[in-house]
């Protein structure tokens, strides 16, 4: 199981810290996690250049952490410190719902 703080990806001024490497796999693997987990419909198929190679479940305990699980190799994590990072879509949410 990954334990990630989002916040160890990105630098003093909230952007992206790693630009190449294993660093910038996780970190964009994450990201999309996040992003899927917070904006209505979104899901994460296949991601790109990480281990896992199937489908990602997402889904958030009380609202402050997003836990995930790849159906294909049975790896999973939780997401903590993402709320208000550039993958956070609350507020497209947010948005979305009041218009229904």
């Amino acid at each position: 199981m990954y334990i990630t703080d989002a916040a160890h990806f990105l630098d003093d001024n909230g952007a992206i810290g790693p630009q190449s490497g294993p660093g910038r796999k996780m970190t964009d693997f994450f990201g999309t996690v996040i992003v899927a987990a917070t904006l209505p419909g979104a899901e994460v198929r296949r991601p790109a250049r990480f281990k896992c190679s199937g489908v990602v479940e997402t889904h958030s305990l009380a609202g402050k952490v997003i836990e995930w699980l790849c159906s294909r190799r049975g790896e999973s994590g939780r997401i903590s410190n993402w709320e208000g990072t550039l993958w956070d879509m609350t507020a497209a949410r947010n948005k979305h719902s009041a218009r229904h």
